[in-house]
Order: structure tokens, then sequence, then C-alpha cells
């Protein structure tokens, strides 16, 4: 937020307060509400999901998902043998989890069989460590089960190569795949694990090349263009971090943080108003976010929308009294509409709540000598000035003794 220091966005209503939705919108809500655990809602809009033949076998799939959460086995089992009609094998690590855990261990096998005989298949490691399956390891079908091999040679090389990434050595990882990469040049998976250790070491240049031939080799993987955007982010790049962005959330709608990536994307842009479409979107789906709201408010200070921004920062101080970000920021608004008083008011809230912020010193020091108040004002600057802000002591200056 260029020398303002804050943004705002717009309140929209949410799934069951708009007029009939696309069956595409009633797969989102559904993702939506169970990533907030509002699982009554997710079941009501994945059934209306299901009249779409495109999006049945994941709705059935996340009705399952929701249903083996709240423990109701035979229902979860009966999704999910619905989605394997359609797509077999989809479904088979979900029921041979749900078998698991109603102690039927001849099915938990055969499902588990085959999961591993299918394209959908999860590393051993994951399974391995799956609560579903704890005590599994005793039954002689269990042994039985892992005395085959599921994972050929390229398969076992990227999940050592992925172990040593999410274990944090990330030096012997990239050791790990330059080698690897020798018998597999054209594994894009093990160039996304060098990417991500890359990243880590702050390697940026390196993260972004090899994003980048993963990408050339495998087009149709969200995650690969959303890393590769932060990357770019990082960079500084926010003109090809947003059309990666744009081109994860085209192959997988759900990744619903990449909105609120990109709008800031469009933000550091100076693009405010596709930053507002963007969070107007996130907040379609999470309306109670306060992240969402405090930068749509901000959008909208940018925007000179003043009113629209206190629609944003009201709720916002409201609902979570305790961030002196919200009263700076509500502070520099009312300060925008010249309700002096009210920004004076909202800057001396934030800095009960944090004094160190040379910011808000300064800006309340602002708002007391626009009200006459020179003396106040200067007492305001110099602890602004002795936290480290550099315009605090220009003013100093040109109007303290």
């Amino acid at each position: 937020m260029k020398g303002k220091t804050i943004v705002s966005g717009i309140l929209l209503y949410i799934a069951s307060q708009l007029p009939a939705v696309s069956q595409p919108d009633a797969y989102l809500h559904g993702v939506a509400a169970m990533n907030q655990k509002d699982y009554t809602s997710a079941i009501q809009h994945f059934t209306e999901g299901l009249q779409d033949e495109n999006l049945k076998t994941q709705c059935l799939l996340n009705l399952g998902r929701i249903y083996y959460l709240k423990g109701q086995y035979d229902n979860a089992i009966k999704d999910f043998l619905e989605a394997e009609k359609a797509k077999p094998a989809i479904a088979s690590y979900d029921l041979a989890k749900c078998y698991a855990k109603q102690g039927n261990i001849e099915n938990t096998i055969y499902y588990l069989r085959n999961h591993l005989e299918s394209p959908y298949k999860v590393p051993e490691s994951v399974i391995k460590v799956e609560d579903a399956f704890s005590g599994l390891d005793k039954y002689k079908d269990w042994i039985s089960l892992w005395q085959n091999e599921w994972y050929n040679k390229s398969e076992k090389t990227t999940a050592d190569a992925n172990y040593l990434v999410n274990s944090g050595d990330n030096v012997e990882a990239v050791d790990f795949v330059n080698k690897a990469l020798l018998h597999y040049p054209k594994s894009y998976d093990l160039y996304v694990s060098r990417a991500r250790a890359f990243n880590a070491l702050g390697n940026k240049r390196s993260a972004l090349d090899d994003y980048s031939t993963a990408i050339s080799l495998n087009k149709r993987n969200a995650s690969y263009y959303a890393e590769r955007g932060m990357v770019y982010t990082d960079l500084g790049k926010d003109r090809k971090a947003i059309d990666d962005f744009t081109k994860a959330l085209k192959l997988k709608p759900e990744l619903f943080d990449l909105y609120l990536k990109r709008a800031e994307a469009y933000k550091r842009y100076e693009d405010y108003n596709q930053a507002l479409k963007d969070i107007q979107m996130y907040k379609a789906f999470f309306p109670e976010s306060e992240e969402a709201a405090y930068e749509a408010g901000q959008i909208y200070y940018e925007l000179n929308k003043f009113d629209d921004a206190l629609a944003e920062f009201n709720p916002l101080i409201k609902k979570n009294p305790s961030k002196p970000e919200y009263y700076h920021a509500r502070g520099l608004t009312y300060f925008e509409m010249r309700n002096l008083d009210a920004a004076i008011q909202d800057f001396g809230q934030a800095l009960d709540l944090n004094p160190d912020l040379p910011e808000t010193w300064y800006n309340k020091g602002l708002a007391r000598f626009y009200k006459g108040d020179q003396e106040g004002a200067c007492a305001d600057w110099k602890k602004a000035r002795d936290l480290g802000h550099q315009g605090a002591s220009e003013y100093i200056g040109m109007y303290c003794k």
C-alpha cells in the first residue's frame, strides 16, 4: 500500500443467500465449507453438485471423506463405491481406510491392493503412517501384501528426494537429485523436489529454472504453477506471478488461497480493481475471513472509497479488537475523510496495543498537527523518529523547536 499504509474489499453473500448457483459453484462452495469443517453445508453443496456428471465423481469422493471424518463409515463406503463405478480404483484407498476402521481386514487388503495397482497410488511412506492402518502389520495378509514391489525405482527415488526436502536436508536433497536426474532426466517430480530444495536454500533463480523445466514436462499440475508463482513473487516479478496463479486456478479453482496471493500481486502492480475482484471471489467462499476483509478494506482505501473501507474495518475491529493494524488502517481512513478526532483515537488505540509502531506515531502526529495541536504532533513525531521513522525527522526540523 504505497505511502498510505492500508486497504479493503466488499462483503459478498454466501451460497445460501445467492440465487441458484451452477453445479461447479456448488462444488467449490462444498470444498470451501469442507475446509472450514462446516460439514453440514459441505454435504448440501456436494449433493447439489452430483447433478453435474463432470463433477459427480469428485463430489462423491468428498461426500465419502466427510462421512469418514464424521465416523459414519457405512455412508462413506456407499459414496466411495459409487465413485468407483465411474472411475475404477479412484476411491480404493479411501475404502481401504473405511474397512480398516471397521476391522474388516479382508476388504482392507483387497482395496489397498487395488489402490497400489492403480495410477492413483500414494507414496508408501504415507500408507505406512496412516492412522487407519495402525496395528495391521501383525496380520499375515498385510505382511504378504508388502512382499510385492509396488513402486518402481523412479518412484522410490522421488520419494527419497521428497523425504530429504521435507526433513529440511536441502543441500543433501540437491546433491541427491543431481545424481538421480542422470538416470531419470524426464522426471518432472524430481525437478520439483530440487526446486523446493533450492527455494528453501534461498536460491530463487535455480528454483525458478527447475519449476519451469517441470512445467515443460507436465503442464497439467496446478501446484507447479502455484509454487513457481510464489518464487516469481519473491523475485518481485508480479506480472509473471499473476500469470502463474491464473494458470493454477484454471486447472484447480479450489486453490482458494491463490485468489489472495494474486490479489496481493495485483496490489503491488497497482491494479486495485483486479485485486478487489480476487478478494471478492475469496470472500464469496470464506465470508468470515479476517484476512480477506482487511485486504478488502485496504484496497478500498487505495481506491479512495473510504465508506466502503470503513464497512470492512468496523466489523473487523468489533470481531477482533486486539489487532493494532486494524485500528491503524481505520485511523488512516478517518484521516483521509478529515475525521481527525476519530483518526487520533484509532492511532492511539493501535499504540496502546503496540507502542513500537513508528508509522502510527508519525500518522498520529500528522492528525494532531492538522487539528492544530502542534505540541502534541511534535511529541508524536519525536517518538516516531526515535523508532527510526525518517519522515518524522523532517517534520520535526520544520515545525518543532
